[in-house]
């Protein structure tokens, strides 16, 4: 009925087409749709059952660097600590308005996407969009929604505004304000770096792409490179030539206070 639904949405919005290619669409489409939605229920459980494993394992290192087994500075523990407790933050944020839209626009599974998006928006920039694009069939083919075409919509416009605001602005306000010097990164340095560790460690490397990048800023400044090394690379990860001096301020304001 969903994809019934959704192809009748669809004849209906495409007025101004001839009405051949109406045709064809009306023919073709739910055989399409079908297609879709059989392989798309057929793969949310494996992707699932890889997100828990790679939680898993995301949560053991974590551990790890938690409960300070390995002979790391304070520094860098609470470092770790302060990413844990910002991200956390922030995804729940996202989770609950992703969550609380799909409550409002009818749809019955919005307390496992609660959940999905929750764990996704760990890793940086992919898995807020992820989690955004998989909602998307379960309100665009649930045959209980009126409109779903309409509300699919909304709820991609509005998936998009709430990634943007909780990513783009909350969290990197939490980052710069909260979250210490280490965390500021250039969004394009970000995903580049989220891409390469995922191609390296898999998931586990996407969620862990951060920290591990904000404690290897860190050990470079502490550790007194020259400056003529030092200073391109805080330009390149935090995409600024201020970054240099905006380093040395917040290193000066931490020793003073």
């Amino acid at each position: 009925k969903g994809v019934e639904s959704f192809a009748k949405w669809v004849s209906q919005a495409a007025t101004l087409l001839p009405q051949d290619l109406r045709d064809w669409i009306g023919q073709k489409l739910p055989e399409y749709a079908s297609e879709f939605l059989s392989a798309y229920a057929a793969a949310i459980p494996g992707f699932l059952s890889s997100i828990a494993v790679q939680l898993v394992f995301f949560l053991i290192y974590l551990g790890f660097w938690l409960c300070d087994p390995l002979p790391v500075s304070t520094e860098v523990s609470q470092l770790f600590k302060s990413y844990l407790f910002l991200k956390s933050v922030v995804s729940l944020l996202y989770a609950t308005l992703m969550a609380s839209l799909l409550w409002m626009l009818g749809c019955k599974l919005w307390v496992l996407f609660w959940v999905l998006t929750f764990v996704l928006n760990y890793i940086p920039e992919i898995g807020p969009i992820l989690a955004g694009v998989l909602s998307l069939p379960a309100v665009l083919f649930d045959s209980s929604i009126p409109d779903p075409g309409a509300k699919t919509v909304t709820l991609f416009v509005l998936g998009m505004l709430f990634k943007f605001v909780t990513g783009n602005i909350v969290e990197v306000h939490m980052y710069t304000s909260r979250g210490g010097e280490w965390m500021r990164m250039h969004p394009v340095i970000m995903l580049f770096l989220v891409m390469v560790f995922g191609m390296v460690w898999g998931p586990s490397g996407m969620l862990l792409s951060v920290p591990i990048i904000a404690v290897a800023k860190c050990c470079l400044v502490t550790a007194d490179v020259p400056h003529v090394l030092l200073d391109p690379l805080l330009v390149l990860i935090e995409g600024d030539s201020k970054g240099p001096h905006k380093i040395f301020v917040d290193r000066a304001r931490v020793k003073a206070g």
